[in-house]
């Protein structure tokens, strides 16, 4: 007994103690996780005097508050390529623990055995040095990039396991989560300029050689969306913008490219505009572009977007004033900037919304039919190009192995027919009141996609968690087999079936709801276009009167653009006009016909579309019209043969 008693003694000692202390494990880039330390501010003093070496060195001061009792927890920095030299808490040297996770390339820093209670606030200093790197492979985008005389930096990477970038040129918790205010310092070369995020506070000489500039900002940022630029730039504030005087706006570039830049940004103000008009007013203090020579894309900075230099060259050469990534960009500091994502598996929230903003920007300049080719053309990019070659993602927690990646082109173009199809659900008036009251709501802030579906779920008083469930949470469109059936009734009125069944494989999904354009060319060139909601797997729809039609279509995007792929089959059938009326009493449950002419001794029977007869037991005969009652079939369309007398009359009717 005595030897049981110690053991569990033992476990009481070693390992109940570590239940009640237990650490708290870091935010990964897919899983938020509640830190006990909440970041309020970073003050850097960056070296960037030997920036063309690629050397830096530098001190950053991350302010932080103690939401929970340190006791037995622990604070995380990130810094990668680059070296610590040495820690401060709360101006004291202490040791620092360089960790790492087990099945993904995340490394971390970390400081335990903190001092401090609840609500308190600390500071913990890190000084820093070495030669800067970006996340590598065979088309880079993350990190720091030397090229052509230029160093700047880009905050995420496409195809790292670690997403945020800022880490390889600043230690800072590199997590979308904890958004804080800073004030960088930069030192660097006389003769370059410094291009970051936030306004200039001030700036001066250092010495014969070097010269300081800070930068600073009052609003919450991502570490994500943090850079910086330096080159021997020119800078021009582009007075033609036209925007309103308390935004700063600018653009730096090398001075050869003065004349493509003044042309590739001269209608900047349109995209400001259109944007400010939807979604509300700009959420930031500046508006920034730094052109640099590099091919690989775009990168929304928070108030400075670095460009790549190739794309402005080639809206130059092509005389294109339609500057669609500057816009996209823009378009970043409400979705992703002011409300950012909670961790980058709402990064869907970010693109999808930006790429949809480009239909947007169609829509305010040239009309709602320019705003659904332009969403058209997405749809068909989508469906054509992009589910073949990346496979099908959802938008949110997809797949980040190739050949998908952490910016798969699903959450782009996909992404923006799933918010177009948002607003066709929802109408103009409460879309657009909903996108801007959740703007404001959490400006500043970080937001996960289950915050976004509670808050449109609150706000319109709409249950929609099946939207959110069949477009957003699983992969997958619908794939649609239209078979349409043409009744010509004479050279002026036919009638439709039109039959719609879903055929995708199982794991695509099933999908309800889903707005329907179905699209009659008519002769003489003109065409009669609706939409239907297809509730089910499958449905069918009668149209009882319209004029012949030569050839049918759907989705093409004259009324709305919903995503699904479709095959379509044709028939055509004489059906000429007879004197029999019909009509269905959906209170009653019964048929009820009338014939011009009296009729004895009536033999009736009905034929559905799947060839099935069914017998009519009762009729009853009143005022000159024949009903029968109809609750036991079920929905469809139905083919009606009325034997009177000599002569045999076929007609239709629907029951719903």
């Amino acid at each position: 007994m005595r030897v049981w008693y110690c053991f569990f003694q033992l476990i009481f000692l070693f390992f109940i103690p570590n239940f009640i202390v237990a650490q708290n494990p870091i935010s990964l880039p897919t899983e938020y996780k509640q830190q006990p330390f909440d970041i309020l501010h970073y003050d850097a003093t960056i070296d960037l005097t030997k920036g063309m070496e690629k050397k830096i060195s530098g001190v950053c001061k991350i302010k932080f508050l103690w939401t929970q009792h340190p006791n037995g927890k622990k604070f995380y920095f990130h810094l990668r390529g680059l070296n610590v030299d040495s820690v401060l808490y709360n101006s004291k040297r202490i040791p620092f623990s360089l960790e790492k996770e087990n099945n993904i390339d995340y490394t971390y820093y970390s400081l335990a055995n903190l001092e401090g209670d609840v609500n308190d606030t600390a500071i913990a200093t890190i000084y820093y040095s070495g030669i800067a790197t970006n996340e590598g492979g065979k088309a880079p985008f993350g990190g720091v990039f030397l090229i052509d005389s230029v160093l700047f930096v880009n905050g995420v990477g496409f195809n790292n396991e670690y997403v945020s970038a800022t880490q390889h040129w600043l230690p800072c918790y590199d997590h979308p989560s904890d958004k804080a205010t800073f004030r960088f310092t930069f030192i660097h070369p006389i003769g370059f300029q410094i291009a970051s995020n936030g306004r200039v506070e001030q700036s001066g000489l250092i010495g014969d050689s070097a010269r300081f500039i800070v930068f600073s900002s009052q609003y919450p940022i991502a570490t994500y969306l943090m850079t910086f630029a330096m080159g021997k730039f020119k800078k021009s504030t582009l007075d033609t913008w036209n925007l309103p005087s308390n935004i700063v706006n600018v653009v730096y570039y090398l001075p050869e490219d003065e004349e493509a830049v003044n042309f590739a940004f001269k209608n900047y103000y349109k995209y400001f505009y259109s944007l400010q008009n939807r979604f509300g007013r700009y959420p930031f203090e500046k508006i920034g572009y730094v052109v640099v020579p590099f091919e690989n894309g775009a990168m929304e900075h928070q108030t400075m977007i670095t460009f790549p230099r190739n794309y402005v060259q080639t809206l130059y050469a092509n005389r294109d004033t339609n500057n669609i990534m500057a816009l996209h960009e823009l378009s970043h500091q409400w979705f992703g900037n002011s409300v950012s994502p909670l961790d980058f598996r709402d990064a869907w929230f970010n693109e999808s919304f930006a790429t949809y903003s480009e239909a947007i920007y169609q829509e305010m300049m040239f009309g709602q039919d320019a705003y659904l080719r332009d969403l058209l053309r997405k749809k068909n990019y989508y469906l054509g190009y992009v589910a073949k070659n990346e496979g099908l993602l959802p938008l949110y927690g997809y797949s980040r192995k190739p050949p998908s990646s952490n910016y798969p082109s699903t959450i782009y173009v996909k992404g923006a027919v799933v918010v177009g199809m948002l607003r066709y659900h929802l109408g103009d008036e409460l879309f657009f009141d909903l996108i801007r009251n959740y703007l404001d709501y959490f400006a500043y802030q970080s937001r996960s996609t289950n915050d976004f579906l509670n808050f449109t779920t609150a706000y319109t008083m709409q249950h929609l968690f099946w939207f959110f469930q069949q477009w957003i949470f699983q992969p997958g469109y619908p794939m649609l087999e239209f078979r349409v059936t043409q009744y010509v009734h004479s050279p002026k009125r036919s009638s439709a079936l039109i039959n719609i069944r879903q055929v995708q494989p199982q794991s695509y999904g099933s999908y309800s709801n889903i707005p329907i354009e179905l699209n009659f060319q008519l002769s003489n060139n003109r065409n009669f276009d609706t939409v239907v909601t297809l509730m089910s797997n499958e449905q069918s729809f009668w149209f009882d009167t319209l004029p012949p039609f030569v050839s049918f279509n759907t989705n093409l995007g004259r009324k709305v653009v919903s995503l699904f792929s479709s095959n379509i089959y044709t028939s055509v059938e004489e059906y000429p006009e007879n004197d029999l009326v019909v009509y269905f009493s959906k209170e009653e449950e019964r048929v009820v016909l009338k014939l011009d002419n009296d009729c004895n001794n009536v033999f009736l029977t009905l034929t559905d579309i799947f060839g099935r007869t069914f017998s009519v037991n009762e009729l009853i005969n009143s005022n000159g019209t024949i009903a029968f009652d109809v609750s036991e079939y079920p929905n469809g369309l139905y083919i009606l043969s009325l034997k009177c007398e000599n002569r045999i009359v076929q007609t239709k009717f629907l029951k719903y």
